[in-house]
């Protein structure tokens, strides 16, 4: 995390927005990724309960967020977000996605030069291979390593393993 305002106006251009994505165990949270001109952002913006998953509500509250962005700018859904972490392209060190193997979901994971590597499973819809190549497209004047890894992705106590075909 740094001290830069997420809302600033000269980093205010988000150039993808990779929305219904989950963190955690329970409970689980709504995090939606933001790639912005200098810095991701991870917006959290939900905890959700299992009552929550059964009646099928993470998919209506991810489209009110975007929806929220939308209506009411991305500012002020940044303001109304419970956390919002801030990861300067600078201080990437990896960014890995991984395809779900035969029985998982797409995730991502950030790895910072310091501290713990942030893990989101993606729950809406994705082209792998379309995401990479804007995410590269984004991070092409950053030394960050952007990798496509097939299998499921895992945290384990701030340790990222992976369960893959080969």
């Amino acid at each position: 995390m740094t001290d830069h305002d997420p809302a600033d106006p000269d980093s205010a251009a988000v150039h993808i927005h990779l929305s219904f994505t989950m963190r955690g165990a329970l409970p689980l949270r709504l995090v939606d990724l933001l790639f912005r001109s200098k810095q991701l952002l991870l917006v959290e913006y939900g905890y959700l309960t299992p009552l929550d998953l059964t009646v099928g509500s993470p998919s209506r509250r991810a489209a009110a967020f975007v929806d929220h962005i939308n209506s009411e700018g991305l500012a002020a859904a940044l303001e109304a977000a419970e956390n919002v972490t801030t990861l300067p392209y600078n201080d990437l060190e990896t960014l890995r996605v991984y395809d779900g193997g035969w029985i998982g979901r797409e995730a991502v994971a950030v790895e910072p030069s310091t501290g713990a590597t942030e893990v989101v499973r993606v729950h809406g819809s994705v082209d792998v291979d379309r995401f990479l190549d804007a995410v590269r497209s984004v991070l092409s004047p950053y030394a960050v390593g952007v990798k496509r890894r097939e299998g499921v992705a895992f945290e384990f106590n701030g340790l990222l393993g992976r369960l893959s075909r080969y």
